[in-house]
């Protein structure tokens, strides 16, 4: 047991690789702020995330290119599927179909065409980052006009935990931004309402 403590010691040098990065806290009286408590959680996470992401890619991988193939090999005829998914307006704009898509065994490339997509969730994103680049992004208009805001912001919810952020949209869509006259704009600064930039 001495010796195995010994070669773990060897290790963690040699590895550079201090407790922290492993997501062990380190001992002590004194007080642990918050980042680094935060730091050694996400080294923890971090660590459990990539075993379970290679066992999900191994198998999510072998499954989707396995149902690939068998729908090839089970297609006897040209058929129109439905297109969904992220790659939907896209394949509607190259193909011009909006209700469907005519596809036969030979149109689909398994190699080249599946993506395959395993369950696993990112734990190494920081909320904390994401909330302050936002709120330079909202400050900065030259820099956020270059930006989806929205979707920054839906982004920042859901690493921040919130599962349904979707449910606190407008109906209709977002607001209609409407131009105004030189005059509208001109009674409005004289009103107070408005300032000049």
């Amino acid at each position: 047991m001495q010796d195995a403590g010994i070669v773990m010691d060897v290790m963690q040098r040699s590895s550079s690789a201090v407790d922290s990065l492993m997501g062990i806290i380190r001992g002590g009286s004194e007080r642990r702020s918050a980042t680094e408590s935060r730091d050694t959680r996400m080294s923890a996470l971090s660590r459990l995330a990539k075993s379970t992401k290679i066992a999900s890619i191994m198998t999510m991988q072998d499954l989707a290119y396995m149902f690939a193939s068998h729908t090839q090999q089970l297609m006897e005829n040209e058929t129109y599927i439905s297109t969904a998914g992220r790659f939907q307006q896209e394949l509607e704009e190259e193909y011009g179909f909006s209700t469907g898509m005519k596809v036969s065994p030979m149109d689909l490339l398994i190699n080249y065409d599946v993506i395959s997509h395993d369950g696993t969730i990112e734990a190494g994103e920081f909320a904390e980052v994401w909330l302050q680049m936002y709120q330079t992004l909202a400050q900065n208009p030259a820099v956020g006009s270059g930006f989806d805001m929205v979707r920054i912001f839906k982004h920042l919810a859901r690493i921040s935990g919130a599962k349904n952020v979707n449910e606190f949209v407008r109906k209709g869509g977002s607001a209609q931004i409407k131009l105004k006259q030189d005059e509208e704009i001109e009674a409005e600064v004289q009103k107070g309402n408005m300032r000049p930039i």
